[in-house]
């Protein structure tokens, strides 16, 4: 019984949408639909403003090469015999650094994270020009 419903249903459907006539918009529809709509700029020119500007950069090489310069000792990471900037806490810290110069790396390890670092740099470079190319358009 379920069939015979579906296809009475399709009978009527075909039907109905043989017997009605296709309809097609107004001649001027398009545009009458574009008028309406706001004008959109398409040429806008993308500005590129990179998330770290110069002059945060300059302020965070000089606040590291600062740290460095205060905490290093001759080549040593400990901090000056005569004051401690950063506490006890920080004093055990360079004590626990002060032992990493157990640890050695072979030189195939070297190798590898040497050129990888190249490259990784270099793709940095090459997608920083080529992005910057594409937003010139």
């Amino acid at each position: 019984m379920n069939e015979d419903v579906h296809k009475m249903i399709d009978q009527l459907m075909a039907e109905a949408l043989h017997d009605t006539p296709l309809e097609s918009p107004s001649p001027g529809f398009t545009s009458k639909v574009m008028s309406a709509l706001p004008l959109v700029v398409s040429h806008q020119h993308l500005q590129y403003k990179p998330v770290i500007s110069r002059v945060a950069w300059v302020i965070i090489i000089g606040i590291t090469l600062a740290v460095i310069a205060l905490v290093g000792d001759s080549g040593k990471w400990q901090p000056n015999a005569g004051h401690s900037l950063f506490g006890e806490g920080a004093t055990s810290f360079f004590r626990l650094i002060n032992h990493l110069d157990s640890i050695q790396f072979s030189s195939v390890t070297v190798t590898i994270v040497t050129v990888s670092t190249f490259l990784f740099l270099l793709q940095i470079t090459l997608l920083k020009s080529h992005l910057n190319k594409r937003f010139q358009k």
